[in-house]
């Protein structure tokens, strides 16, 4: 292994050794795409070594888990060291995983967001999740598996427990930072991922003149501000200034004829079950996805309504130009036919995110 190591090691420091300056646009392109490659294989290989490693008990004395001994040793991160040892177990234990990443069809980071998946407890058949699921994204993946369990259900489980399975792992944990700062974590489901910061985004409110805090300390600041007010019974406007979350979701969904999930306008994929929740205390607007005559204005406006821009997120999901992943919240709403130049109409068919 140690002449394999030297090889490798002579062969970065031929990469480190080019002179980026003198690389042209093409150079750079595959030196990034090829770099990538490289970090992969490396990748999948410590994740292989590292189960090997537990299998045999290698890990030292005193080592809570390998996690904790692979971080100490490489001077990583727990959670990193966790992710790859998550991977290298999946690796060994699924065989078409395992093929489709050393053939290159799935990335590392899109295999790791199939493993919580393919190690629980389902009756569908793996191999069809994986072989959906090459070339993709880890959102991709991500989404795809989210699908495949909501499709391939245990025997015997309902939407609801699925639902409350999900809502068992939720956390919230504080941790003293020895240094007059606590380090807040925590993990909630997708849809409360959602609520949590649109409400307090509604507390912080719209930028003013003086206010030099970044957005994370205005969030922090908003969180503290909700408990306050809440302690000392102050709290106001809970009804009156609801947080807006999109999720489109198929009627029959809704009405529990099938049980398909809902996406919100990040992709985040919410179960049927929990979205049927939602609706208990939610504004509900039809979007009829093939029919645009009722949210057309013509000439009559160049901006786009509040309607048609809720239909454009329902619609779109995001940038409609190729390979862009901004979310529908960063975007704007878009002509196809300028409305200077070509005289276009504000029609939801003719507006783009």
């Amino acid at each position: 292994m140690d002449a394999a190591f030297a090889i490798v090691g002579r062969g970065l420091d031929d990469l480190a050794a080019v002179d980026l300056a003198l690389l042209t646009p093409i150079d750079l392109q595959r030196g990034v795409v090829g770099t990538q490659k490289i970090i992969d294989r490396a990748t999948v290989l410590q994740a292989r070594l590292i189960h090997e490693a537990s299998q045999r008990g290698l890990t030292e004395s005193g080592a809570r888990d390998t996690a904790s001994w692979v971080a100490a040793k490489t001077k990583t991160s727990k959670g990193t060291a966790s992710k790859q040892a998550k991977l290298g177990k999946a690796l060994d234990t699924h065989p078409e995983l395992a093929n489709a990443v050393d053939a290159g069809d799935l990335s590392p980071d899109a295999a790791g967001m199939l493993v919580p998946v393919l190690d629980s407890d389902h009756s569908g058949d793996a191999g069809d999740l994986v072989d959906a699921c090459k070339g993709a994204t880890p959102e991709e993946a991500r989404a795809a598996g989210f699908r495949f369990r909501e499709l391939n259900p245990p025997e015997g489980s309902t939407p609801k427990d699925r639902e409350e399975e999900l809502r068992q792992k939720r956390s919230l944990r504080f941790s003293n930072n020895d240094d007059g700062t606590t380090r807040v974590d925590g993990t909630v489901t997708d849809l409360d991922a959602r609520l949590v910061p649109s409400s307090l985004r509604s507390i912080i409110g719209k930028p003013t003149v003086g206010d030099d805090r970044t957005f994370d300390q205005k969030m922090a600041d908003a969180l503290v501000q909700l408990c306050s007010a809440h302690s000392n019974g102050s709290v106001r406007g809970g009804r009156s200034n609801l947080p807006t979350i999109i999720v489109t979701i198929d009627v029959n969904d809704l009405n529990g004829n099938t049980n398909g999930p809902g996406f919100t306008s990040r992709g985040d994929v919410i179960p049927a079950e929990a979205v049927r929740k939602m609706t208990s205390n939610a504004f509900l607007q039809r979007v009829i996805l093939d029919d645009s005559k009722p949210l057309d204005v013509g000439r009559a406006s160049r901006l786009a309504t509040e309607d048609q821009w809720r239909t454009m997120v329902a619609r779109d999901g995001g940038c409609r130009f190729a390979d862009c992943q901004i979310p529908p919240e960063w975007c704007e709403a878009d002509h196809i036919h300028d409305w200077y130049a070509q005289h276009g109409p504000t029609n939801i068919d003719l507006l783009v995110l």
